[in-house]
């Protein structure tokens, strides 16, 4: 599962099965893991080095996207 495998990426080599498809500041990777069977999109946080399920699916994500700038924004606006 790509939780479990990407706990020890920090600066190693990702497996070539992970398709990174975008990033936050080119510091947290959002990515697919083309070997699982699933469609989820995860993302890698490069400081706690977890890894967590951003959404179901590819066709999901823009909307979860759209989740997290709300939160930034009424987060920024304390």
């Amino acid at each position: 599962a790509a939780k479990d495998e990407a706990a020890g990426l920090g600066d190693a080599p990702w497996p070539p099965h992970y398709f990174v498809i975008g990033s936050e500041a080119e510091q947290n990777w959002y990515f697919l893991d083309l070997a699982s069977g699933s469609q989820a999109v995860y993302l890698f946080h490069h400081e706690m080095g977890d890894v967590a399920q951003e959404a179901a699916s590819l066709a999901e994500f823009p909307d979860a996207l759209l989740r997290w700038w709300a939160d930034v924004e009424r987060h920024s606006q304390r």
